[in-house]
């Protein structure tokens, strides 16, 4: 009740003296509960604040828009073009504004002419069903529709099996997977041997008991804190950054045995007492 009253009597004192509100409700000290919700300022402060901390406008730059790149426009690079025309940054011919397409997230037009962008991809029409198609190739006559299926098989399974498109290469996405999934396996592998050898030569073995399977080999942090550079680069994602770093300092060839067999032991390999 007493904090009504003390509430009132200062929104009554504020408004004797001309519409003035309190200098704790302006600097933010305490918030006045009204509605169930903490507001920070009055209805009546609240515009007077959002336009105090609002940001001030950049000042408009030289040129409508800058070159992602370097930051420059046409004019200052060198490419001019006359009113409603442009030039294209690829072919190099001044086109007209239409030729070129507008960029979905700023809505200007692109630095590419649509035929440069299309690759070198044609407008015809379709000797089946007149429809317009776009071809990369002169002497396709039949669009996507009117084309006859093509049946080929697999890369993965050889099963034979009809391709919704020329670029198909698996009967589903299961095989498609499953090949993927090898290719990661044979890249793995040859990314891992190559930090193999690069640690123990052409041969490489473990330094402490002279296991040379490849199978049981790995590499050992000379001066430890493995498991947290794994949680850094991933485990896969190692062989890859030593390779991206020219293979540093600090790592040697051991065995799985040792490897672990030193982790566990405090430091020092079960084969050294």
């Amino acid at each position: 009740m007493t904090l009504v009253r003390y509430l009132t009597d200062s929104l009554s004192k504020s408004n004797r003296l001309g519409g003035l509100v309190m200098s704790g409700a302006v600097s933010g000290k305490f918030t006045v509960k009204s509605c169930g919700k903490a507001h920070a300022w009055c209805a009546r402060c609240r515009p007077m604040q959002a336009e105090a901390q609002r940001k001030p406008k950049p000042e408009p730059k030289q040129h409508e828009r800058s070159c992602r790149s370097c930051g420059r426009c046409d004019t200052c690079l060198g490419y001019t073009a006359p009113e409603g025309m442009k030039l294209c940054r690829k072919c190099g011919e001044t086109k007209p504004v239409t030729a070129f397409s507008r960029r979905t997230d700023t809505g200007g037009r692109r630095n590419q002419c649509m035929a440069c962008q299309n690759g070198g991809q044609h407008t015809t029409r379709c000797e089946g069903c007149n429809k317009t198609f776009a071809r990369t190739s002169e002497t396709r006559t039949l669009c996507a529709t009117c084309r006859p299926p093509v049946t080929r098989a697999c890369s993965h399974c050889a099963t034979a099996f009809v391709g919704s498109t020329e670029l198909r290469r698996y009967c589903s996405a299961t095989c498609r997977e499953e090949a993927l999934k090898s290719k990661r396996a044979v890249a793995y592998a040859r990314v891992r041997l190559a930090a193999l050898k690069a640690y123990g030569g052409a041969a490489p073995a473990c330094e402490c008991c002279s296991e040379g399977l490849l199978q049981f080999l790995a590499l050992d942090h000379i001066d430890g804190g493995g498991h947290q550079q794994r949680q850094e680069t991933g485990g896969g994602g190692f062989y890859t950054w030593l390779r991206r770093n020219n293979y540093p300092e600090g790592f040697r060839v051991l065995c799985h045995n040792c490897n672990l067999g030193r982790q566990i032991n405090g430091g020092v390999c079960p084969h050294k007492q």
